[in-house]
């Protein structure tokens, strides 16, 4: 019984990470130069789902047991399939690619980390994303441990989080066309630099919790806003291999992701110190990622 549901588990998360590689793909051929904009309408759409989540698993375990969550988890995914195969885009614009299999898979993760200019980008994503994983790991236990706050109180703070991203997502994708990706990318990080040094003097010197509040809402905002912006950038310089491209992205993402917990729990104090030093210590890569390897 354990083995059968570790099995579908392992299934579910394999054409979950499938549907990941082929959205931001199809994106890009549908935007084009827009790229950024359909990521961003997208990424709001995605955070809908951590709003309401929580509040949805609890209803659900309150009238039935956690059998229950799978069984709507399969419908939904049916529901999912059925307007997938109603009204997902054609793919006519996609060129095919004659080659055997085996070469297209090397010779397109060669040809992404081989460009230099996109490296770049690839670590401002990485580092982006491992900071904003540092956030969603630590984040309850600052709240709730080390500020004391009440489950509804964190759920509440967590909902504007999330409202303040969707905000984020909205505000880069009008940005983008005026001032481009580049440029807003060194833009968000001196906003993001000014919040995370704000936060660290937030903990260390025990200021109020609406200071940590303060510092760290709108910071999340400008970390999601470089991720989007570093991945249009890297997905629109890759037309033959967008698939790829978002499997490196991905990648590497999670790779990073992974390492804030085991960073956390090895600096773990008691306090909010170690979190608000991987966040600051993480933006502060950012700009060494996004400054030191300019375009030549």
């Amino acid at each position: 019984m354990e083995l059968n549901f570790l099995t579908f588990r392992v299934l579910q998360a394999m054409f979950g990470g499938a549907a990941t590689l082929v959205i931001p793909g199809t994106i890009r051929l549908l935007f084009g130069k827009d790229t950024v904009k359909g990521l961003s309408y997208v990424s709001s759409i995605m955070m809908i789902a951590p709003m309401l989540a929580p509040s949805l698993g609890g209803l659900v375990l309150s009238l039935s047991s956690w059998r229950m969550i799978f069984i709507l988890l399969a419908a939904y995914a049916a529901l999912i399939f059925v307007f997938s195969y109603r009204f997902f885009p054609a793919a006519d614009k996609i060129e095919k690619i004659s080659m055997p299999l085996h070469q297209v898979y090397f010779s397109s993760y060669k040809r992404i980390f081989s460009t230099e200019n996109i490296r770049r980008y690839l670590l401002i994503s990485m580092l982006a994303s491992f900071t904003f994983f540092t956030y969603i790991t630590g984040v309850a236990f600052v709240y709730i441990k080390v500020l004391h706050f009440s489950e509804f109180t964190f759920g509440l703070v967590f909902g504007i989080n999330v409202l303040v991203l969707m905000t984020s997502n909205f505000v880069n994708s009008k940005l983008t066309p005026i001032y481009g990706e580049k440029t807003l990318l060194g833009y968000y990080w001196i906003i993001a630099i000014s919040f995370s040094s704000a936060l660290i003097l937030s903990v260390y010197f025990n200021l109020s919790w609406i200071f940590i509040l303060l510092s760290l809402i709108p910071l999340m905002g400008c970390l999601m806003a470089m991720i989007i912006s570093a991945d249009s950038l890297i997905l629109q310089s890759f037309s033959k291999f967008t698939g790829t491209a978002t499997a490196v992205i991905g990648t590497l993402r999670f790779a990073s992701g992974a390492l804030a917990g085991p960073l956390l729990a090895l600096l773990y104090d008691g306090s909010a110190k170690p979190f608000a030093v991987l966040i600051c210590s993480g933006v502060m890569a950012i700009g060494m990622a996004n400054y030191l390897s300019r375009d030549t």
